[in-house]
């Protein structure tokens, strides 16, 4: 945490752009990399999809239940995992996040345009 203290203002806003050295935190990295506002945005786009996946209708059953449970938990241990090291938008966990949320959502849509 230390090494947060090496940016100067701007920097804490928009980043840096660079791969920190001496530490293995995904926040810390985020920050460098993106900085302020785009952690916030990238953290706005989890929280927005783990709303709206909670919010779909609860009395799915199969394979849709399923996987909705699997993307909150996937969320939320994305977002405990990024603590020790950089989890999102890297090693594939973003495309996982994306095919599932698309996934979950046009089911929705298409269960919609069927009733």
């Amino acid at each position: 945490l230390l090494m947060l203290f090496e940016l100067n203002n701007l920097e804490y806003i928009f980043g840096k752009g660079i791969d920190p050295d001496g530490t293995d935190i995904g926040y810390v990295k985020l920050i460098y990399h993106v900085g302020i506002v785009g952690t916030l945005a990238i953290s706005l786009l989890y929280i927005l999809a783990f709303v709206n996946v909670k919010r779909l209708n609860a009395s799915d059953c199969g394979k849709t239940m399923i996987l909705r449970k699997f993307f909150l938990f996937f969320i939320l241990l994305t977002f405990f995992m990024n603590y020790k090291s950089l989890e999102l938008y890297s090693r594939g966990s973003s495309e996982l996040f994306v095919m599932m949320y698309v996934f979950l959502i046009s089911s929705r849509h298409a269960r919609s345009n069927l009733q």
